[in-house]
C-alpha cells in the first residue's frame, strides 16, 4: 500500500515537471509565423526577387554584346554534320565532311569569328525595357504586400475566433456550474420535503 502511494506521488511530481504550461501565442507572433511559413507568400516573394533581377538584366542589355566563335571545317572534333545555328545569330556552327576517323586538325580549314553587337541607336528600346521591368517589379511588390495583408487578416480572424471560442467555452462552463448548483439545491429541497 505504501509503495503504491509512493509511486503515485513520484509520478505526479514527474508529470508536474514535464507537463508545463503551454507557451502563450500572441497575435503578433501568430502573424509573423503565418507570414514566414505560408507557401503562397514565399512564392510571391520569389516572383518579386525575380522581377528585381529582370531590372538588372534590362539595364545590362544596353551594353555591347561580344560573340566569339570557332569552327573546324575539316576536323571532326565537334561531331556535327551540316549547318547549325550559332547562339545570338552571329556564330558559325557548320562542320566539315564526315570522316571515317576522328581527327584534331584544328589549324587546317578552321574558321574563327569575333563579333561585337551593340545597338547604339535603339530608339528608346533599352529605356523602355528598363521601365517595363520596373513596372513588373512594382506589380510583384504590390501583389506580395496584398497577399501578406490578406493572409494577416485571415490569421487574425482565426486567432480572434479561437479566443472567442475559449471565452464561450468558459461562459458555458460557468453556466453549467450555476445550473448544476441550482439542480443540487432543488434536489436537497425535494429530499427534505420543502418542494414537491
Amino acid at each position: 500500500m505504501l509503495s503504491r502511494i509512493f509511486i503515485l506521488a513520484l509520478s505526479s511530481v514527474f508529470f508536474a515537471n514535464t507537463a508545463k504550461a503551454q507557451e502563450v501565442l500572441t497575435l503578433q507572433s501568430a502573424l509573423e509565423t503565418a507570414v514566414q511559413n505560408y507557401g503562397t507568400i514565399k512564392a510571391k516573394e520569389s516572383y518579386r526577387l525575380s522581377s528585381q533581377e529582370s531590372i538588372e538584366l534590362a539595364k545590362r542589355q544596353y551594353l555591347p554584346n561580344l560573340n566569339i566563335s570557332l569552327q573546324q571545317d575539316y576536323g571532326t572534333v565537334n561531331g556535327q554534320n551540316g549547318p547549325l545555328y550559332g547562339f545570338g545569330g552571329y556564330g558559325v556552327a557548320s562542320s566539315g565532311l564526315p570522316l571515317p576517323d576522328q581527327n584534331w586538325n584544328a589549324s587546317f580549314g578552321a574558321l574563327y569569328l569575333a563579333n561585337i553587337n551593340w545597338e547604339f541607336f535603339s530608339f528608346g528600346k533599352a529605356k523602355q525595357r528598363v521601365k517595363v521591368a520596373e513596372s513588373k517589379n512594382l506589380r510583384d511588390t504590390k501583389d506580395l504586400s496584398d497577399e501578406i495583408f490578406q493572409h494577416k487578416v485571415k490569421v487574425a480572424a482565426a486567432y480572434l475566433n479561437v479566443l472567442a471560442a475559449k471565452k464561450l467555452k468558459l461562459s458555458y462552463a460557468r453556466n453549467l456550474g450555476r445550473t448544476d448548483t441550482i439542480r443540487r439545491i432543488v434536489e436537497v429541497k425535494e429530499r427534505n420535503g420543502i418542494v414537491p
